[in-house]
Order: C-alpha cells, then sequence, then structure tokens
C-alpha cells in the first residue's frame, strides 16, 4: 500500500503501527474492532475514510475508500479508488462479478476477488474490489481468509 505515488512512502504487510505513524502521521481515528472469525481484536487506525487493521502491532489488512492510497506490486501499475476496474493489471489474476449487489453493507455494480500468491503458494490473503454501477472503483479491502 502507498501513501503517494512518488516513491516517497510505502507501507507493507507486517509493517509496526510505529512505521505507519512514521510515514503517515497521526491518525484521524482509532477504534478497535473484535473479529469473531479470527477470535482476535484489531486495532483499527482511519486515515479520512481509509482504515489501517494492526494485529499484535503489526498491519494486517487494509479498507480503501479514497483515492489517497494506492496497491500493487509495484509503482508502475497501482490500483486506487476512482479508476476503473478494468484497467486494474497488477493483482495477478481476479474474477469480476458483475452485479447489481451489495456486499458488506455497500451497493456494488461489479466486484472483484483475487487471491493473492506468494510464489507459487497461495496466502490466507485476497483482495476485494468493488466497483459501481460506472464500473469505477469506490472500494479496496485486503482481508485475512483463514
Amino acid at each position: 500500500m502507498k501513501s503517494d505515488f512518488n516513491h516517497k512512502a510505502v507501507l507493507y504487510l507486517g509493517n509496526s503501527q510505529k512505521t505507519a505513524l512514521t510515514i503517515l502521521g497521526l491518525p484521524t481515528g482509532k477504534s478497535i474492532l473484535y473479529s469473531e472469525m479470527m477470535n482476535v481484536n484489531y486495532d483499527v487506525w482511519a486515515y479520512g475514510a481509509n482504515k489501517l487493521y494492526f494485529l499484535n502491532g503489526e498491519l494486517v489488512e487494509f479498507e480503501l475508500n479514497t483515492s489517497d492510497f494506492a496497491i500493487g506490486k509495484n509503482f508502475a501499475y497501482p490500483i486506487k479508488v476512482g479508476q476503473p476496474l478494468l484497467g486494474i493489471y497488477n493483482i495477478g489474476s481476479y474474477t469480476v462479478e458483475n452485479g447489481p449487489g451489495t456486499y458488506r453493507d455497500m451497493p456494488y455494480g461489479s466486484i472483484a476477488y483475487c487471491s493473492i500468491k506468494n510464489g507459487t503458494k497461495f496466502t490466507d490473503y485476497a483482495i476485494e474490489i468493488l466497483a459501481n454501477s460506472s464500473g469505477n472503483i469506490f472500494n479496496i479491502k485486503l482481508l485475512r481468509t483463514n
């Protein structure tokens, strides 16, 4: 996840809260979220409408709702809120399901889902991308699947 597109600030999964604080500054809000599925409490830091989820002080999930942040494997093809869903290239193979529908209490026009690999092995993470009826991304969520 990148906080800018000039290669100045990059956060990676597993980065500490201290690293996030150094790169992004003070969050606009903090809360604790209990996950029944994982049976853990996440420290949730909000940066406007964007959220970072920390477990035991390490970044483990995020949810992006504005174009202030981007994700991607490299800086050549960032993925961010506001761009067309069909224009994403950098997350490997993904499936797109055209709606309309509602997921996580958000109505969408299309939803894309991609399991994340480390080399040839699947990890315990997936990326969900929601797009509006015009096909533009409005929500990106990295989540743990196990």
